[in-house]
């Protein structure tokens, strides 16, 4: 299934609490309720549902995680939100572990506009967040004046002008790729977006220096100095009738 919280060098089984065995190297849980919508085959193998694996995945995983992880089983088509939704209802009672993680993770994505494209755009727009600032939105559409489509961004704060791209080519100046990211941005750049871009770095250090930049452009942007002009400008060009 690829999730980004898989792992091969473990293997998890569940079971009914009456059947559960022991075995070297798995490790078991129990369940009091594996219903039958919760099981599926793979490979002539039971397996639990992609729906009820992100569930019981999110007793021991972070918030930001168990995001993650249902953005790329949305994306790749592997559950649909209803589905999460249904097992919410079924599952996410109070008390199970991991109950209100999912619950409260499927009815945040219930009023989500876009699912985030990577497990990095995920992780900076909660660092964002978690460094005080309003949670930006993911897979913002920018369009000229004409409305034709120019791109389609990782993360962005339209209300002030902001667009952060996470740099996947940051290791292949050069490449096609590469000048192609650049000359989307340049297009970004000249219907006057500002962009920020995010690397691995920006993840290690818990997004701290993304966050200053955007903080301080905010102000700029903001600032009474910068209004009093734009007034000025706008008092210059569109003169008011006598």
């Amino acid at each position: 299934m690829s999730l980004p919280s898989g792992r091969r060098d473990i293997l998890e089984l569940i079971c009914p609490r009456d059947r559960r065995a022991r075995h070297d190297g798995l490790i078991v849980h129990e369940s009091l309720v594996i219903d039958d919508i919760d099981k599926t085959e793979v490979e002539g193998i039971p397996c639990t549902s992609v729906a009820r694996t992100l569930f019981d995945l999110a007793r021991t995983l972070s918030p930001v995680m168990l995001d993650a992880n249902i953005d790329t089983a949305l994306r790749r088509g592997l559950v649909s939100l209803n589905e999460l939704r249904s097992t919410s209802a079924r599952l996410a009672t109070k008390g199970r572990p991991g109950g209100r993680r999912f619950r409260n993770a499927v009815d945040a994505r219930s009023r989500a506009s876009a699912i985030p494209e990577s497990v990095p755009e995920r992780l900076l727009a909660d660092m964002l967040v978690r460094q005080g600032l309003p949670a930006p939105e993911h897979q913002f559409v920018i369009r000229d004046e004409s409305g034709q489509f120019v791109a389609r961004v990782d993360l962005a704060y339209p209300e002030f002008g902001v667009v952060i791209e996470y740099d996947s080519f940051e290791h292949h100046i050069g490449t096609n790729a590469h000048i192609r990211d650049n000359a989307r941005r340049n297009a970004i750049t000249d219907l006057e977006y500002t962009v920020f871009v995010a690397t691995a770095a920006d993840l290690k250090d818990r997004g701290e220096r993304l966050a200053g930049l955007v903080r301080r452009y905010r102000a700029r942007v903001h600032s009474p100095e910068r209004e009093v002009a734009s007034k000025r400008w706008l008092g210059a060009t569109f003169p008011t009738q006598p």
